[in-house]
């Protein structure tokens, strides 16, 4: 029996790695499912936590001063939203919440696509388009500011500025260039368009993993399987902070809060986009500048902001479910690692043997026949 080639070694290794990975799926999916579980049961505590510092150390005056009615009914919406949002806490429903936001996210990039193609096309075609990041900065900044250009720093004519060889030039008349370089945009922007649209035929389509029982949403590919994992935080993140924005809606309502932080900026906040001071767990704090303030004076606001990093610190329970997901994902890693080398290994290898095969086709056919 002859030895194994390259190239079955290798794929036979990509193949085994698969294994595994689809082998250890059941086990992290029961790892996700517990920590949702632990998390379901200690989510109202932490709101409540939450709440009760706003309102009894915060703001103690302002809820001494809510009607008992209005009280209760404080305590009993928030525990509605809090159960609502208990059920949407599960594998499946932050899988499909992540796919929500994979879909979205592509939809804005297409769109930004389908944008800079038809400014693209009105600058080739003559028309002021905003495309050369030319535009003065506004006339009402403060002396000394830096304006940054927000244009994309390309357009049309940069495409027809490829020298011409000097026999055509010579030859044609000056208007012939001109011609050529329109045919070189309308060459490059009919690409363009032909690569946004092989990206909005695939917009959804979506590598479905196979396989069965409750881990069959699950890749088996383990750089798959990692950016699998990242999703479902992101769709946890994004449901703690809508939980976070509902409750904060009933704090205002009631006059327990003055301000709403808009959705945008409590996500900014989760993700440590936006500078905070420091506040009791599960709570925002910032100093916003007033819009009307000629000396920028500030004001400080505060919110609630479910984030699992700060549950995860309160709760002994929650905290070991999160480091058995660490553990398995730096050994997903590893295994990551391993099989982009294998991969890449593998497509060296098919790119040397098509090379070979179509360096062999040419000498045949530079072959003169015989006499």
């Amino acid at each position: 029996m002859p030895p194994p080639s390259p190239h079955s070694e290798t794929t036979h290794q990509l193949e085994q790695l698969r294994q595994r990975v689809a082998q250890g799926n059941p086990q992290l999916y029961r790892h996700w499912a517990l920590y949702l579980q632990v998390l379901r049961q200690d989510l109202a505590t932490a709101v409540e936590r939450a709440c009760f510092h706003l309102a009894v150390e915060v703001h103690p005056t302002r809820y001494r001063a809510l009607e008992p009615a209005r009280r209760q009914e404080l305590h009993r919406r928030i525990s509605s939203l809090v159960r609502r949002s208990c059920t949407l806490l599960t594998v499946e429903q932050l899988q499909a919440l992540a796919a929500q936001m994979r879909r979205q996210r592509r939809q804005q990039a297409l769109r930004a696509r389908r944008q800079w193609l038809s400014a693209l096309r009105s600058s080739a075609a003559g028309e002021p388009a905003g495309l050369t990041g030319d535009a003065p900065p506004p006339v009402d900044v403060p002396q000394g500011s830096v304006h940054l250009g927000l244009a994309p720093p390309i357009s049309a004519h940069l495409f027809s500025m490829a020298p011409q060889p000097e026999s055509a030039a010579s030859e044609e008349p000056a208007e012939a260039g001109g011609d050529n370089d329109d045919a070189t945009a309308s060459d490059l922007m009919a690409v363009f368009s032909s690569l946004l649209r092989d990206a909005e035929a695939t917009e959804l389509a979506e590598p479905q993993p196979q396989g069965s029982g409750p881990d069959r949403m699950m890749p088996d590919e383990p750089l798959q399987l990692l950016q699998w994992l990242e999703s479902l935080d992101a769709a946890l993140a994004r449901r703690l902070r809508n939980l976070s924005h509902a409750v904060n809606v009933e704090l205002v309502r009631l006059g327990l809060l003055t301000s709403l932080l808009p959705l945008r900026l409590l996500e900014a906040v989760a993700a440590g986009q936006v500078e905070t001071q420091t506040a009791a767990a599960n709570l925002v704090r910032l100093s916003i500048p007033l819009p009307d303030s000629p000396d920028g004076a500030l004001i400080e606001t505060r919110a609630l902001l479910i984030c699992p990093a700060d549950l995860e610190s309160e709760q002994l329970r929650l905290r070991t479910c999160r480091t058995r997901l660490q553990q398995a994902s730096v050994e997903l890693r590893r295994m990551a690692q391993t099989y982009q080398r294998l991969e890449r290994r593998l497509q060296i290898h098919d790119a040397e043997q098509l090379w070979l095969n179509d360096h062999s086709t040419a000498q045949t056919s530079r072959t003169p026949p015989p006499t």
